[in-house]
C-alpha cells in the first residue's frame, strides 16, 4: 500500500497501513508525535489509518515530522503519494479505459477514421 501524504504549512496528513485497525500502533504514534515540540494537535483515525497533525511552523517542519514517522516505520517517503498523484493516476487509467472502449467499438471503414482513432 502506498502511503498518502498531504501537507500545507501547519497541517500534515498521512495515511499509513501501520496504524490502520491497529490500536497499539495508534497509541505508539500518539506518544511519538505528541512528544515532539511544536505538535499542537493530533487526530488518528483507526479505521482509515489517517493521521492528521497540526503543528507550529515556527517550532517544527513537516520534513522533521515525516522523518520521525519514517524512522519509526509509519511512513515511507519513496512510496508516498499526494492527492495530485492519485488523481493523475486515476484519470490516466480511466482515460485509457474509455479510449479503448470507444476505439474498440468503432469499425474503421475509411483511412481517415483509422488515423483519428490512432490519435485518440
Amino acid at each position: 500500500m502506498n502511503n498518502y501524504v498531504h501537507n500545507i504549512p501547519g497541517r500534515l496528513r498521512i495515511k499509513s497501513a501501520a496504524v490502520k485497525k491497529n490500536p497499539i500502533e495508534v497509541g505508539k504514534i500518539r506518544i511519538l508525535l505528541t512528544s515532539m515540540p511544536g505538535v499542537q494537535n493530533l487526530d488518528v483515525n483507526l479505521v482509515t489509518g489517517s493521521v492528521l497533525i497540526r503543528y507550529d511552523i515556527n517550532q517544527v517542519t513537516s520534513e522533521k515530522l515525516l522523518g520521525a514517522l519514517n524512522q519509526a516505520g509509519y511512513f515511507e517517503p519513496s512510496t508516498g503519494a499526494t492527492h495530485d498523484d492519485i488523481l493523475h493516476s486515476m484519470l490516466t487509467t480511466g482515460g485509457r479505459a474509455i479510449g479503448s472502449l470507444v476505439v474498440g467499438a468503432l469499425e474503421f471503414d475509411s483511412p481517415a477514421l483509422a488515423v483519428l482513432a490512432a490519435l485518440i
